[in-house]
């Protein structure tokens, strides 16, 4: 993730589960103390479009398509200020990625993984959700598959290019 992500949770979340997490981000604290099976990659500062350590092609080709689920962790925000991550979500999704989301911010509200049945909430702040959570997907590869196609059919369906452009030119 490029902002907003709580690395934390998620350094505590992946030693609770011993599963392989990979970690791609853009600014990941150097106060965080990362357990062995976290593999840290540095995506360079900026956005996709800038030139990135990991390409954008790297990105959606190697991480996502090599990926169990994705795992879009933010900070607690309460008020719901930000859609943190929902670029992430809509590329894990069109991906056929099965999503672990924290319920912060406006991003749960846009999209309800659980009701659409292709991701997992957790709650800020929870390490011990989100190492379940983690570890339900690794450990049941048909329900975490079956995750991924309604993700890719809600892209192809509601989160895609035509329905943006009908509702811009209508508005």
């Amino acid at each position: 993730g490029i902002a907003g992500r709580y690395f934390k949770t998620l350094s505590q979340a992946a030693a609770r589960s011993n599963k392989p997490v990979r970690v791609i981000g853009s600014w990941i604290p150097s106060d965080i103390r990362w357990p062995s099976n976290v593999q840290i990659i540095d995506g360079g500062a900026g956005f996709n479009f800038q030139d990135k350590k990991v390409s954008y092609h790297q990105l959606i080709h190697e991480h996502y398509a090599g990926s169990a689920g994705s795992l879009i962790i933010n900070i607690p925000d309460p008020e719901q200020h930000h859609a943190l991550g929902f670029t992430n979500l809509i590329e894990a999704m069109a991906m056929s990625q099965p999503i672990i989301l924290t319920r912060s911010g406006a991003l749960p509200e846009e999209i309800n993984v659980e009701a659409e049945g292709c991701g997992i909430f957790v709650p800020p702040e929870d390490p011990d959700a989100l190492a379940e959570a983690m570890v339900a997907l690794m450990n049941e590869p048909a329900r975490a598959e079956e995750m991924g196609r309604k993700a890719r059919r809600l892209c192809e369906t509601r989160y895609n290019i035509n329905r943006f452009a009908a509702e811009l030119h209508s508005f």
